[in-house]
């Protein structure tokens, strides 16, 4: 089932302020799961509505990420980037594209695409945000 990382600073009421947004719009919520991390909450959200979903989840200042990306989550420290780019290069994958998506207290949230998804989560599935 598709996904949607949003990621987002902590807050009281920040489950029901999203749930309402996608109300909104007549978006459903097919599963939701939430965690909080320092002072950044992750929620994974599933929808069969995920095109939707993330323009209004964009559109009102969220960083919400697709179930296309693979998450990871890195410390804040030179060289971390390039020993994840490496495993993959060694690896033959290639990186389509890359987005720090998220800082917090010493850590970083990377979004991965690849050619090679699959495999790709396999090789960081102790980095693995989702």
């Amino acid at each position: 089932m598709p996904f949607i990382t949003i990621l987002h600073r902590d807050k009281k009421g920040l489950v029901a302020d999203i749930s309402e947004l996608l109300e909104q719009e007549d978006i459903n919520i097919d599963k939701i799961h939430a965690v909080v991390k320092g002072t950044t909450a992750e929620i994974i959200l599933f929808t069969q509505q995920i095109d939707p979903a993330l323009k209004r989840l964009v559109e009102n200042g969220y960083t919400a990420i697709s179930s296309e990306n693979i998450l990871v989550r890195v410390k804040d420290r030179p060289g971390a980037l390039a020993a994840i780019s490496r495993r993959l290069s060694d690896s033959n994958i290639d990186i389509r594209g890359i987005t720090m998506v998220n800082c917090d207290i010493g850590e970083n949230i990377i979004a991965i695409a690849t050619d090679q998804d699959e495999t790709a989560r396999k090789l960081l599935k102790d980095l693995l945000i989702s």
